[in-house]
């Protein structure tokens, strides 16, 4: 009987001796672990969607023939250009030229001149001082259909008469203007004119340099604007305002 008691106690004995060193270990691994017994069950994987592409935005409206237009904003697609060819290029040139090109004079341009006009007349220097100033009367005369007469008079601001200080003849020749001019020294001088954007350009043929002048009718008005280079060094700005009278 003493030995049954003996071998339940020693069994005994063994069973906690085994269930404490489990416990044990199973205490130095908490620690180990961070009381994790099994490792974390692995995070589902989020399915990823592809976003959809923006809608594009637009507003319709009313097109030829009373369509409907739909307008995209955006980047607009890539249009495929042709390359001209050699024919549409020359026609493209011409065109061009032709655009560029002064206009033919009107018909009734010196009808627009025919009158008294006064005004004012100033010679700057390319600086801007003030170098001469003349009161002056223009009187233009129609002498046939293509053709005026010009006798332009300058005050004498000093015996306040009017002196004679050029005549001139117009000649109207359907791409050009020709102009005789005629100082009271007799000296003769030319010009020849181009129109264009409403306005009769200038040109003086002198030998020496240039001289430039720009005539341009607003209603009741006769406004000159101009430039001379003379010998490569002499320079001067005019402008002529003047208002017609009858």
């Amino acid at each position: 009987m003493k030995k049954i008691v003996v071998a339940g106690i020693a069994a005994a004995t063994l069973l906690c001796s085994s269930v404490y060193a489990q416990g044990f270990l199973s205490s130095i691994k908490d620690k180990l672990t961070g009381g994790e017994s099994q490792p974390p069950a692995a995070a589902p994987q989020q399915q990823v969607q592809a976003t959809p592409a923006p809608a594009e935005k637009g507003r319709t409206v009313k097109g030829e023939g009373g369509k409907n237009v739909k307008i995209v904003q955006g980047t607009p697609p890539a249009v495929a250009t042709k390359t001209p060819t050699k024919e549409e290029i020359r026609k493209g040139a011409a065109r061009l030229k032709s655009q560029l090109a002064p206009e033919r004079i009107p018909g009734n341009l010196f009808d627009r001149y025919e009158g008294t006009w006064n005004g004012d007349f100033w010679v700057y220097s390319p600086s801007g001082t003030l170098e001469e100033s003349k009161a002056v009367r223009i009187d233009y005369k129609k002498t046939g259909k293509n053709t005026m007469t010009m006798e332009t008079f300058y005050a004498d601001r000093i015996s306040k008469q009017w002196v004679v200080a050029e005549t001139a003849t117009y000649s109207n020749e359907g791409d050009v203007v020709r102009v005789t001019i005629r100082h009271p020294s007799n000296d003769v001088a030319t010009q020849v004119g181009h129109f264009n954007d409403g306005q009769l350009f200038l040109l003086a043929n002198i030998k020496d340099g240039v001289e430039h002048y720009r005539e341009r009718i607003d209603g009741q008005r006769l406004l000159v604007d101009g430039f001379g280079v003379y010998g490569g060094k002499d320079s001067h700005v005019f402008i002529g305002r003047f208002v017609r009278q009858r």
